[in-house]
């Protein structure tokens, strides 16, 4: 049955690209088209300071980087987060342009579920105190991400990363850096450096050290209600800590890294029949066997 309420969203299109321009003129003038629909408000330019009273959704266009804006914008006030994508692989913004007009029913009649993925936060300490960035985030509150924190060398020196996983020593890693990932990350950063594929609802993290000097060091899993601590030993000239690929924080020799599992988590919405392996076939090119020419 038809819902009474009308469906109260955002919309997130950031990107100043020529594609996404239009696709969000295309997205309005149907909104408007729509009774069953009230648009809030659209971040064009700037991001929205928080979500209106109300907000749903927000309905964000682009591709994972703008999923994991949008994440971050909302910082500890998340909101369900539906991904229109116009990017390339899309994981996070698994909809395109054409699936999402033609299945605005679900949408508007609350036919979709909303999965809350893990996020994690993480703390530099040096010399015994938490660190800001230059904009004067981060120190005790930290830096809420969604997809990986990694810590990597600027240089071609290779870098030295001790890890603790609750307090107990797990081995010190001697390569190019290290990444924490969590499950939604774990088909970025983590893939590319030869990291396993996690199930976006599993409450774990992935350890996987970039071009490893020790080649028996390999990717690991472990639970998430645990604090991972990073500690940066010799070597470590041109180190830097990443979250998301955003917040970008230099390193020197001693800093310690605390990642845990954030205090909220990131609520995105599954339309029926979202199938996370069936994305993979379809992202990954995962066709089965080859077949060969007779």
């Amino acid at each position: 049955m038809p819902h009474a309420d009308p469906l109260r969203l955002v919309v997130l299109a950031r990107d100043g690209s020529d594609r996404v321009r239009s696709a969000w003129r295309e997205v309005r003038d149907f909104l408007e088209s729509r009774e069953d629909v009230e648009l809030l408000a659209a971040a064009l330019d700037e991001d929205l300071d928080e979500a209106p009273p109300g907000t749903e959704m927000a309905v964000v266009l682009g591709g994972d980087g703008a999923m994991l804006r949008a994440s971050h914008m909302f910082g500890t006030r998340q909101v369900p987060l539906l991904g229109v994508n116009l990017g390339r692989l899309g994981f996070l913004a698994d909809l395109s342009p054409q699936e999402f007009f033609d299945r605005f029913e679900d949408l508007s009649h609350r036919a979709y579920e909303i999965r809350e993925h893990l996020m994690f936060r993480v703390r530099l300490r040096r010399n015994g105190e938490y660190v800001h960035d230059e904009t004067g985030a981060g120190g005790e509150e930290g830096f809420l991400g969604l997809n990986e924190l990694a810590v990597s060398s600027r240089t071609l020196h290779m870098i030295e990363v001790r890890l603790e996983i609750g307090g107990v020593p797990v081995t010190t890693y001697n390569g190019d850096g290290l990444i924490v990932s969590t499950p939604v990350g774990s088909t970025a950063h983590n893939l590319s450096a030869g990291g396993p594929i996690l199930r976006q609802d599993l409450r774990a993290f992935v350890v996987t050290p970039i071009c490893p000097h020790t080649l028996t060091v390999r990717p690991l899993v472990d639970v998430a209600d645990a604090v991972y601590t990073l500690a940066l030993q010799n070597d470590c000239d041109g180190a830097t800590a990443t979250v998301d690929g955003r917040t970008r924080l230099p390193m020197s020799c001693g800093d310690v890294l605390e990642l845990s599992a954030a205090e909220v988590a990131c609520p995105l919405v599954k339309l029926p029949g979202a199938n996370f392996y069936a994305a993979l076939h379809n992202k990954l090119g995962w066709g089965g066997q080859p077949r060969y020419r007779r």
